[in-house]
C-alpha cells in the first residue's frame, strides 16, 4: 500500500479494531477535514492525473514530505 511508504498507519475497517479515542477521531474528523488540512492550497491543475504508481508516490511525497500544498 503506497500510504504505508510515507509512514501513514493504514488500519482496516472490517480487520480492526480501533480504540476509543480513535473512534471520536473519526467521528469528528474524516475526510474532509483532513482535505481542509493536507490540501488546503492544492488546486486540481498543479498535478497532472497519476497515470503510474510513481506518479502518486511523487504526489505524496510531494503532499506529505514536501508539505507543497
Amino acid at each position: 500500500v503506497l500510504s504505508r511508504e510515507v509512514g501513514h498507519r493504514v488500519k482496516s475497517i472490517s480487520a480492526s479494531k480501533f480504540s476509543g479515542p480513535e473512534i471520536l477521531s473519526l467521528q469528528q474528523g474524516g475526510n474532509g477535514i483532513a482535505q481542509r488540512i493536507w490540501l488546503s492550497k492544492y488546486k486540481m491543475t498543479d498535478s497532472p492525473e497519476a497515470e503510474s504508481d510513481n506518479d502518486v508516490r511523487l504526489f505524496m511525497r510531494q503532499k506529505y514530505y514536501e508539505q507543497k500544498w
